[in-house]
């Protein structure tokens, strides 16, 4: 009831404006009679379009429209005889006809809420609809598993939609796609607001805190009965702090709309047992709403390699060059751990940190020891040659290239930021504190010995993971 009532008022109030603004305009031009049978034939037509487009009724269509009509006809009658009783006692017609509408909307409610729910027009889908929304399909972790998630469903159970804002890396998904020919979320709002209201899924998913938000949002304004299954990739305390550059009003304004909009969710994914807690200790969020779920992997195979690797005995770091991963550190733990062992480190990533790195290493004239090359499709190649992965982030989700190393067996140095415990159980994993010292000591023990863990082959290859994630949508 409460879901049809919101749709109704979205539909109703711009009915409703549209009256008032549509009898002020007439009353002044034509008779007060004229101008209210006008008004009354104008958003009879009005009314009826918008009631179709936003209640897509599929069985006996031509039905529910003739007695749409009918109903239509009957209210347009009530406010039109409600009008001539009401004018008698106030005089202005504009005011009179405000009263009449307003009137007539209770009645509305219950009417239509009884007409739409019959089951005559109702028609029984076997599938479900699960719309999933990212911006993009870039190489990121939210990204990735938006792709293996719309992989995952089954399209037999379900019609599956990946909403997305740009064409970049369209290919990687090979079910119905949708694109939002909009620049970002803002000037998309109507549009997604509408592709709601007039698909009415049965699920949508986001993996993105703002997206997530903005959803939420649309989803409360639409009216439909969707499940909201989100999932939060980062602990999003510190990540507030770096992408909204420590800004005081801005960090305080989104975590006021997390805490708002993540506790309307029905199911909230946290890829790490760390950003359950930072949900719940730090933005209040439901605790029955959060589920701890790693994130979902696929092994990909090593396919032949077209660029060169620069070094022949490496070690490797992965991931976007931002503040978050922290290469100052790695560099700097990196050379300290030159001065008892000779070794060449490769950076693969893109990022607007990129200068400065060049910089740093130019500083410290490591230009032929650590070289920075653009991310690369085929990366568990560059894993498998290498000597071990380091990863110095401040703060992650559950990192997918912490994954992929450790399904080639690799040996991976890891700094103990939240959402680090996961991996303790891992043997190839070795978890340091954040000091130089510690870090470029373990940095020398790094070998090219590989040991993959029975425990993520039960993890991840044997799909726990992936199951996990098909409960959320029973």
């Amino acid at each position: 009831m409460l879901n049809f009532v919101i749709k109704f008022i979205n539909i109703s109030s711009i009915i409703f404006l549209l009256n008032i603004l549509l009898f002020a305009i007439l009353v002044n031009i034509f008779s007060v009679d004229y101008a209210l049978l006008s008004t009354l034939i104008i958003i009879f037509i009005l009314n009826f379009f918008f009631i179709c487009y936003s209640f897509d009724i599929k069985k006996y269509r031509l039905y529910f429209l003739l007695g749409l009509i009918i109903l239509s006809l009957n209210f347009r009658f009530i406010e039109y005889n409600l009008f001539i009783q009401l004018i008698k006692t106030f005089e202005k017609p504009t005011l009179t006809w405000f009263i009449t509408i307003f009137l007539s909307f209770g009645l509305k409610i219950f009417v239509y809420k009884f007409y739409f729910n019959l089951n005559f027009f109702k028609t029984e889908s076997k599938k479900k609809k699960i719309y999933i929304f990212s911006p993009d399909l870039k190489n990121g972790g939210a990204e990735r598993n938006v792709h293996l998630l719309s992989e995952l469903l089954d399209p037999i159970k379900f019609e599956i939609k990946t909403i997305l804002w740009s064409k970049l890396n369209r290919n990687k998904i090979h079910k119905k796609k949708f694109f939002i020919k909009k620049k970002n979320l803002k000037s998309s709002f109507f549009k997604i607001l509408f592709l709601i209201i007039k698909n009415k899924p049965d699920y949508i998913f986001s993996s993105l805190n703002h997206m997530n938000i903005f959803l939420t949002i649309l989803k409360v304004l639409s009216g439909v009965n969707s499940k909201l299954i989100i999932r939060e990739s980062n602990y999003l305390s510190y990540k507030l702090i770096d992408e909204l550059n420590r800004n005081k009003i801005k960090i305080f304004l989104r975590r006021f709309l997390t805490f708002i909009t993540y506790n309307i969710c029905e199911i909230i994914i946290c890829p790490s047992r760390e950003i359950m807690k930072d949900l719940n200790n730090n933005f209040f969020i439901n605790e029955k709403k959060l589920r701890f779920i790693p994130n979902l992997f696929k092994k990909k195979k090593i396919s032949k390699l077209k660029s060169k690797i620069p070094f022949s005995n490496y070690i490797i770091g992965v991931g976007r060059l931002e503040a978050q991963k922290d290469y100052d550190f790695m560099i700097k733990a990196f050379n300290k751990s030159l001065e008892y062992k000779n070794n060449k480190l490769l950076i693969v990533g893109n990022g607007s940190k990129r200068d400065y790195l060049l910089n740093l290493i130019k500083k410290l004239s490591l230009e032929k020891q650590i070289q920075i090359i653009d991310f690369n499709k085929n990366i568990q190649k560059f894993l498998s040659k290498s000597n071990g992965l380091l990863l110095t982030s401040n703060y992650e989700g559950m990192p997918n290239i912490i994954l992929e190393a450790t399904s080639l067996g690799v040996k991976c140095l890891i700094t103990n930021f939240p959402g680090s415990s996961f991996f303790k159980k891992y043997k190839n994993i070795k978890i340091t504190k954040k000091n130089l010292k510690d870090y470029s000591n373990q940095i020398i023990k790094l070998n090219s010995k590989r040991i993959i863990p029975k425990l993520f082959h039960k993890d991840f290859i044997e799909k726990k993971s992936q199951q996990n994630f098909l409960n959320c949508f029973k």
